[in-house]
């Protein structure tokens, strides 16, 4: 599935190309002992410069409730985009998201039972 930037940027959701800082790098190898590399340098990014982590990984989603991060998740950033979005899309988009990126959410997951009615 790709994903269409100018939708997510119409979404507020920025993409910055960015370095770690010498903070970063030491709070993302200490969160690598928990969850993969990626997470840990996008929960260090979060953390220190105080922004909030987009991730649908339950270890990562743990490790930013421990450390009182903003999360968001995939259905948050799509719930968001609904309010705007032709109805029919969003279903699509759903269906396509369970379907193609093989993403069901848990069923504790706040947002389950809206993902259930959209598909």
């Amino acid at each position: 599935m790709t994903v269409d930037a100018t939708l997510l940027s119409n979404c507020g959701v920025a993409f910055v190309k960015t370095e770690l800082d010498d903070r970063e790098k030491a709070l993302a190898v200490r969160f690598a002992l928990s969850v993969n590399d990626g997470e840990a340098e996008a929960l260090a990014v979060a953390s220190v410069r105080n922004l909030p982590i987009f991730s649908d990984d339950t270890a990562a989603i743990r490790v930013a409730s421990c450390e009182r991060l903003r999360r968001e998740t995939t259905l948050d950033m799509m719930l968001a985009w609904s309010s705007t979005a032709d109805p029919s899309m969003v279903t699509q988009a759903l269906l396509d998201l369970a379907r193609l990126a093989n993403y069901i959410p848990s069923r504790r997951h706040p947002l389950r039972a809206w993902f259930d009615r959209g598909v």
